[in-house]
Formats: structure tokens, sequence, C-alpha cells
């Protein structure tokens, strides 16, 4: 059975400047696909919009698709298309695999596929293949008779280096331009899992609570292909948290260092990690790491108890600081309009990112997205505006605070950028 596996478009502010990596994601499925004897193609829509046309729908008996929240809306175009096609169609995904029931209801789907996908799609095609029951493969959803039906979650693959690399090849690297300091850059995922459990975040609901790591001379092997193969001399390490484990990130500073491979990368990491890692930091920047993304949320200590994040704002400078002294830039990330907060609290938030004065910021407006604590709360509590799911991008306020409505938060969030 040949298998197309699809990135809708998402047309969202940041693919407007340019920002877009390949979808990871898919690349992992096609590889494992591959693998095991299926002949398989990509179409990022998200970076080539005529990928379909070209390629057509109609030699494909599954079509899996790319399910987040933002690009869902996309996916159930996809999904109808590849049904008018003559195709049977599977979603996967954040958004997808806790709003299983409404995306099978729509009829433009067949199957979804909850969480971590490789093992499932390799247990759906086979039973597709052989005429096997779909009770035998784990972590699916689909109607049988008009009843819903839900197979137990597949156990988290634990051995991420038994992983083959995503199927690169297939998404033809040199198409995407994202460059870090001049370099073109690639993404890298080299973990799965979170051990925290931010309300607004659906990672670990997602993936599993526990951390999954691949080792430091696998991401080095990666590193390496991608260089030599097409010429990427700068990487962006897209786990949730690359530092998690600081003496996994030395050991892996020691692996590129002892090949002597010249590159520059940025990843994403916590205030507390870092603030607590001089070693690891100073590690880091000899290696090549030029930035780091810190998700510091807020100027309020309330709020990110709220949150669970589990850091404190002492914390916040202490991490800028270091990273500062080692040259690497931080690129502060800061989240406006929890239910709980007035506007002094927002302008809080707004001030402490001006004196902490990391390299960049990002701001945003706090969005439930299906599978949170946050959504859970939120959605009991009759909060939200709509669910025209383009606009839970972090840009467009989906809800009011309960002393700032939705348009004041809008405005609140243009400041936030005019003020930084």
């Amino acid at each position: 059975m040949q298998l197309l596996l699809v990135n809708p478009p998402k047309q969202n502010f940041y693919r407007r400047v340019g920002i877009g990596y390949p979808p990871l994601g898919l690349a992992y499925l096609a590889a494992v696909a591959r693998e095991r004897g299926s002949v398989v193609q990509v179409a990022d829509l998200d970076n080539d919009p005529d990928a379909l046309r070209e390629t057509g729908l109609d030699r494909f008996g599954l079509v899996g698709i790319s399910a987040d929240t933002i690009g869902y809306p996309a996916a159930l175009e996809v999904a109808a298309e590849a049904k008018r096609a003559g195709a049977r169609v599977v979603l996967g995904g954040y958004h997808v695999t806790f709003r299983d029931r409404a995306a099978l209801e729509t009829g433009a789907v067949d199957f979804v596929i909850r969480g971590e996908g490789e093992g499932p799609l390799l247990a759906l095609l086979e039973a597709l293949e052989e005429g096997r029951s779909l009770l035998d493969v784990p972590s699916l959803s689909y109607l049988r008779d008009g009843r819903f039906v839900q197979t137990p979650l597949a156990e988290p693959i634990r051995d991420l280096d038994a992983l083959p690399f995503p199927a690169w090849d297939l998404l033809a690297p040199r198409r995407y331009r994202v460059r870090f300091h001049g370099r073109r850059s690639m993404p890298i995922h080299t973990s799965r899992g979170c051990p925290f459990r931010c309300s607004f975040c659906v990672s670990s609901r997602f993936n599993g609570p526990g951390w999954r790591a691949r080792s430091p001379a696998s991401v080095a092997d990666e590193v390496e292909h991608l260089r030599r193969a097409y010429g990427f001399r700068a990487f962006a390490f897209t786990d949730d948290n690359f530092t998690l484990d600081p003496a996994r990130v030395v050991a892996f500073a020691d692996e590129l260092e002892r090949r002597r491979l010249d590159i520059l990368w940025w990843c994403f990491s916590r205030a507390d990690t870092v603030a607590k890692n001089p070693e690891m930091v100073e590690r880091m920047a000899r290696s090549g790491a030029r930035r780091v993304f810190l998700g510091l949320e807020s100027g309020s200590q309330d709020v990110l108890n709220l949150y669970g994040k589990r850091i404190a704002t002492h914390q916040q400078e202490e991490a800028i600081a270091l990273l500062r002294r080692y040259g690497i830039e931080t690129h502060g990330g800061f989240i406006i309009g929890h239910p709980r907060e007035t506007l002094e609290v927002v302008n809080r938030t707004i001030e402490a990112a001006v004196l902490l004065d990391p390299y960049c910021a990002q701001f945003s407006v706090l969005t439930p997205y299906p599978g949170t604590d946050l959504y859970e709360k939120v959605r009991r509590e009759n909060r939200l505006l709509h669910r025209e799911w383009q606009y839970y991008d972090g840009l467009h306020a989906v809800m009011g605070t309960d002393f700032l409505a939705a348009d004041e938060l809008q405005r609140l969030l243009a400041n936030a950028y005019r003020r930084f």
C-alpha cells in the first residue's frame, strides 16, 4: 500500500514571516514506514502549496495528515480531498489526539492515531493490507457501524536511538531556507516527553510524563549526516527541554568537539536549569550554542505558580545573566492573559521583559489547547469565545480574564511588543 503523509498549510504569523522548519514528525513516520517496505511520499504544503497537485492523491491507499490545533481546519480540507480521490485517511498530532471523536464525526476522516505515531502507523498499515482486525492496532480511534471505538494507547518508544533518522530525502531539505546567524538551519529532535506539567502545555499528556532521550552519539551522528549530505551548519534542537539532563548536554558538547563539527545551534531550556548549571552553559557556548529559548512566561510569581511552572522570578534574571556571560542570546517567551490576571499583573510581565532585556522577546496570549489542564478548566467555566481553531495561535485572544476582555488583551499584546 502506498502511503502519502501530508503537512497542511498553516497561515499563522510565523509562517508569513518565513519561519518554517520541515515536519519532523512526518519525517519519522516516513522513515519507519519505508523501513518496513512501504512506498512513501511526503507533501509539506506549508513549504510547497503545490505539492499535492504535483504528487496526486488517487494512487495512495492511505493518506496520513498531521493535525495540530491551528492546522486542523486545513487538515480537514486535505482529508476531504483525499476521500474524494478514494483514499483512506488517518489523522495524527496534538489536536486530534484529544479531539478524536470530533474529527471522525466530520466524515472526512477514517482513523485517528493518538499520541506517538510510529508503532501504531505500522500496525495500521499491516491491518489494512492483511485484512486484520483494527482492534489490534494500538492508539487508534475510529467509527464502527456508527459506534466510537478507541483502542488502548501504545507503550512509548523507550529506545529512541533505535528509530531511523527522519526521511530527510523525502523532504527536499534544501528547499527550507531558515537561517540562524547567517547559516542555513535544520531542526533535530533529541528527546520526547516532559516531567513537568505546566497547565498550558500538552506535551506531557501527548508523549507521556516520562522523559526519553537519544544518546549524544546518536544526535551527533544526525548532525554530521545533515552537515555532510546537505551542507547545513546550524541546528535547532526542538525538544521541549533539551537541557533536562545537564550531564547529557555536556557529553553532547564533548562529542561535537571530538568530531570537530563546526556548527552553531540553539535549543529550548528552563530558567532554573540554566541558572543552576554554569558548567553546562560554558560547555554549550564552546560547542556552538548561540541562543536559548527560555519560557519565562510571567513577571508575577503568583501567576507562575498558577501555571505550575516551578520556577522562581529570580531565576529568570540569573539565567539570562549567565547565558549573556558566555555569549549566548536569550529568546524569552512571555504569556499574558491568565484568567486571574489583572491589568496590573499583565503590565508587570511587560515591564519584567523590558528589565530582563533578553536578546529577543516573544509575547503570546494564553491559549487553551485541547488536551491541556487549562483547556479543561476554561471549558468547564464556559470562557471560550469560539472554536475557530486557526486562531488558536497565541496571537489571537480566544478568552478573557476575570478582569480583562479579549479585545483588551489583544491591545495589551500589541503594547507588549511596542514597549519591548
